[in-house]
């Protein structure tokens, strides 16, 4: 059975590295997974169709309300913000573009934001641990993790390694599918190319990708 160790000592200078890349590679996978989430244009049209009758009804009902001294909502200052809002929303959808333009923008913040939880999460226990070293004991296709710290050694959790992996500075990635976006785990260890040609014996195919479109999480701990 093949074996390799690798160890790696992880401070705060190489977390603050892993880091950065793995929000880089967290943001690029969920942006390119976040242009599947479109509209048919049918249902977009009628959207927009409904959106524009709506707000023209919110602006015109409420306001011969007013002109003839009544109340819709039996409050005017309500029946003045139902105009308000249909005004806004009206001139929004009347311009598709724009409207467009809003809506790739609220999910470019989002991808992003999910993007730093993920990142925050899956380095949360490492940042609150280091320093510490940071030992993988390659067992054939099993990968043992040890933690340790003032000359104490933690078993943390053992994975079986297959599927498809992605390498960067710090880290590498490993996932079950080709196209998933969650790794099932994370090796911390600087740059080697002795465990890379490990890897390549197992038959863990590399990703040459920056981004995904699967579904898959998994959890990991660090």
């Amino acid at each position: 059975m093949k074996q390799f160790k690798i160890n790696t000592g992880i401070n705060t200078e190489f977390l603050d590295q892993a880091e950065l890349e793995l929000y880089s590679v967290y943001q690029d996978c969920l942006a390119e997974y976040g242009k599947g989430f479109h509209f048919h244009p049918k249902i977009y049209s009628a959207s927009l169709l409904y959106i524009k009758a709506s707000s023209l009804l919110g602006l015109i009902v409420p306001s011969l309300f007013i002109l003839t001294g009544k109340q819709l909502f039996d409050s005017t200052p309500i029946d003045i913000a139902v105009i308000v809002v249909s005004l806004f929303l009206l001139i929004l959808s009347w311009n598709i573009n724009k409207l467009k333009d809003r809506k790739r923008s609220l999910y470019r913040s989002y991808w992003q934001w999910l993007a730093r939880v993920r990142t925050n999460t899956m380095l949360k226990t490492a940042k609150k641990t280091a320093p510490f070293i940071a030992e993988y004991d390659m067992r054939g296709d099993l990968a043992v993790y040890y933690r340790t710290q003032a000359e104490k050694s933690a078993f943390i959790w053992s994975r079986k390694i297959d599927g498809f992996r992605l390498s960067k500075n710090n880290f590498t990635l490993f996932f079950k599918k080709e196209k998933s976006i969650y790794p099932y785990a994370i090796i911390l260890h600087e740059p080697s190319e002795e465990f890379a040609s490990y890897l390549d014996a197992l038959g863990v195919k590399p990703l040459s990708r920056s981004a995904s479109d699967g579904r898959d999480h998994i959890s990991v701990t660090l």
